[in-house]
């Protein structure tokens, strides 16, 4: 993935589903991961708000960047999973911790209600979980990197 724009891949494993993602910031970061978890879900996940468009606000933290990650993939599950709303845009604003100030993540999303057969909804995912997770800033080129196995 070096050189790449933000972004995300697959990762093969036995029995949970890997994904591989890296951004020039954090709120791209974050964007990535959230394009690649609504990928995860749906065959056609939406890309703007149409018709039925509602908005939610949040506000999550950890104490690491790695537990931000699972927070948010987590967030966004439960968003499309129980609550039947998708997001199609969203405005990620991610501030890291320092000394034993938490992680943060504000986001304001603009979605859409699910609609399971129009946008391929391809099964349910348990949740992200923490085997392998890696998360960070890698040198030489800076860029944040992550890595994350979700139960399906």
């Amino acid at each position: 993935m070096a050189g790449l724009p933000s972004g995300w891949r697959w990762l093969e494993h036995t029995a949970d589903v890997g994904l591989e993602v890296e951004a020039g910031d954090l709120p791209s970061l974050f964007a990535a991961l959230g394009e690649a978890t609504l990928a995860l879900l749906l065959e056609r996940p939406p890309h703007r708000p149409r018709r039925g468009r509602g908005e939610r606000a949040l506000q999550l933290e950890a104490p690491d960047l790695e537990g931000l990650v699972v927070r948010w993939v987590d967030e966004l599950l439960y968003l499309v999973q129980t609550r039947s709303f998708v997001p199609a845009r969203w405005r990620l604003e991610v501030t890291p911790g320092e000394g034993e100030a938490p992680w943060r993540l504000a986001a304001r999303l603009e979605g859409v209600p699910l609609e399971p057969g129009r946008m391929g909804f391809r099964g349910e995912v348990k949740a992200a979980t923490r085997h392998r997770l890696l998360a960070g800033r890698e040198a030489p080129d800076g860029r944040w990197r992550v890595r994350l196995y979700l139960d399906v």
